[in-house]
């Protein structure tokens, strides 16, 4: 009698036990940062992190994130008004709008703009407008044939497979033309500059560099030309540094303007979520991004 009682016990302790050690288990797969304060919640990824993880792998995770606060990173109107509102200088916004609200009479002013949509990636839909022609295909072009284009834009699912850029609101963006397009992105994980890339001048490659601006082979032994002005390089850590605090990984790509006077000024362009250009420093991106996260995942 006695030691069925003990027996009874034994099996409810295991019983009792193994449930609670299914609960846990089960409750694993929604794992949270640790510390909230070090990592903007939406950026977490600790239900699907693993030590093994890859720059590909993480990606394809990020990608598939059903997360709406994901939107002001992508969409690039919320995304120059956020800057903007926070006091960084953004490339001036001529006229945004997801309606199709005529706006050819804004444009009248001026002779050269940028268009594109605010929901696509890469350059799908960009129109660089100058006096009459569209420079991306060189084909003369009318100021309605832009607010057309941008009409139909608004009507146009996504190019990409990320799951913010295929259910935030559709959009467009009309901008203030940066002539010489000299583009500068900074590569950060965890808010600290790693890499930076320069590029997208005429004539000019996309080359990598150091954050301490040495350049960094890519794709052949021959090392790439210094860092185009310097000067702005210290000047663009900081800005990426100050915006990509508390994330994981995040570009900042910034558009050099020149002023007639000499002077030279980092307007932000895009912030980038995906940036599937990890060029020469993938691996050290993902090593530094795995050690983070598990340092503080639980």
């Amino acid at each position: 009698m006695i030691n069925s009682k003990i027996e009874k016990i034994i099996k409810i302790f295991f019983f009792v036990s193994f449930c609670t050690f299914c609960k846990s288990f089960d409750q694993s797969k929604n794992l949270k940062f640790k510390d909230p304060s070090k990592l903007r919640p939406e950026l977490d990824i600790c239900p699907w992190w693993n030590r093994a993880m890859t720059w590909e792998d993480f990606l394809e995770v990020r990608r598939k994130l059903e997360r709406p606060e994901l939107f002001v990173y992508v969409d690039k109107i919320k995304a120059s008004e956020k800057l903007e509102s926070e006091g960084y200088k953004v490339i001036p916004v001529i006229h945004a709008s997801t309606e199709k609200e005529p706006f050819i009479d804004k444009l009248a002013a001026y002779s050269e703009f940028v268009a594109k949509p605010s929901h696509m990636s890469g350059s799908t839909g960009l129109i660089v407008y100058s006096k009459g022609k569209n420079l991306v295909n060189q084909k003369e072009m009318s100021l309605e044939d832009v607010q057309n284009t941008m009409f139909k834009i608004l009507d146009t699912p996504s190019n990409s497979n990320e799951w913010y850029l295929q259910n935030m609101t559709k959009g467009f963006i009309v901008q203030e033309y940066i002539k010489d397009r000299l583009e500068i992105k900074f590569h950060t994980v965890w808010g600290r500059v790693v890499a930076i890339t320069q590029g997208g001048s005429e004539n000019m490659d996309w080359n990598w560099y150091t954050r301490e601006g040495k350049p960094i082979s890519y794709f052949s032994k021959k090392l790439p030309p210094p860092f185009l002005y310097p000067e702005l390089r210290e000047e663009g850590i900081k800005l990426a540094e100050q915006i990509a605090k508390r994330t994981d990984a995040l570009r900042v790509d910034f558009l050099v303007k020149k002023h007639e006077n000499g002077n030279k000024e980092l307007l932000v362009n895009e912030l980038e979520l995906r940036s599937k250009t990890g060029g020469p420093e993938k691996e050290s991106f993902i090593q530094l991004l795995n050690f983070g996260y598990e340092g503080m995942c639980i």
